[in-house]
């Protein structure tokens, strides 16, 4: 995910900002600013071989996250930088938070109902979206 502008990351941050943990909030700025660099912009070429860099081709496509009630959308938001791969409870403050943010924000990130036709219309959509890197080496 293109997390500048996901739903998901701006979601964690958005918790991690009222919960004011602004040293975690700086981090993930300057993680997924060069994130962007070397993936979104094709900077990673250099660093992977500086002589001769391989070509990189980069898409960036939307993309949607969907749940079936607005609560659902909300766990599914957690997917991004809010769930934690230690052995602490989780904390039920990211629910609330991520909801919060969706309440607030919801329009930067393309919240409501979708209403195209697809298996997943009526559902909840929020914008989550892509950037997809192909890197060849030794292509012409």
């Amino acid at each position: 995910a293109d997390q500048l502008r996901s739903t998901t990351g701006r979601a964690g941050r958005y918790h991690y900002e009222c919960m004011g943990d602004e040293g975690r909030v700086n981090v993930l700025d300057r993680v997924w600013k060069q994130r962007d660099d070397l993936l979104g912009r094709g900077e990673i070429a250099d660093l992977l071989d500086p002589v001769t860099p391989p070509r990189v081709d980069v898409v960036r496509k939307a993309s949607w996250l969907y749940g079936k009630t607005q609560d659902d959308l909300v766990a599914m938001c957690l997917s991004g930088e809010l769930l934690v791969a230690d052995d602490q409870p989780f904390d039920l403050r990211k629910l609330k938070s991520c909801r919060r943010f969706l309440d607030k924000h919801g329009g930067d990130v393309d919240f409501g109902v979708e209403e195209r036709e697809m298996a997943q219309r009526g559902w909840f959509r929020s914008r989550q979206p892509q950037f997809i890197t192909t890197i060849r080496r030794h292509a012409l």
